[in-house]
């Protein structure tokens, strides 16, 4: 035992090792993806809503979603939240399945975890088709 003790490094060069590991890992980047604009030729504009809903209710923290014709409306940790859709600027998917979605002035509107990253690529086409169909 006392043989192992002397061989383990301490904490501080544990420390040391784990930090530069963090800083060169760096943060992750978001995953280059263009929405498809012809979602609405395979989807109707309800069959758009109903699976939107279907997609943001996998999400964690994320529960009774409704989509209307200018709104998504969700409750978010016990309150009820709304994203306008003419605000929804971008959406951001990472390699984490997260998908970040961002007003046009830069402002972070809402921040979904999905369980497979082809829930992400739908919300993004999803969204931005709705978003550009309009009320």
């Amino acid at each position: 035992m006392a043989d192992f003790e002397a061989r383990r490094p301490p904490n501080m060069c544990r420390l040391l090792i784990l930090l530069a590991a963090a800083l060169l890992g760096g943060c992750p980047t978001p995953m280059p993806y263009e929405s498809n604009p012809r979602m609405l030729d395979r989807h109707s504009v309800v069959q758009a809503r109903a699976l939107l809903v279907r997609i943001l209710e996998k999400a964690v923290h994320v529960s009774d979603v409704q989509v209307l014709q200018d709104r998504v409306l969700y409750h978010w940790a016990g309150g009820e939240r709304a994203i306008l859709l003419r605000e929804v600027d971008r959406v951001d998917i990472y390699p984490n399945n997260r998908a970040f979605i961002y007003a046009r002035d830069g402002r972070e509107l809402l921040v979904l975890i999905l369980p497979q990253r082809l829930d992400c690529t739908r919300v993004v086409d999803l969204l931005m088709a709705l978003r550009d169909v309009g009320p």
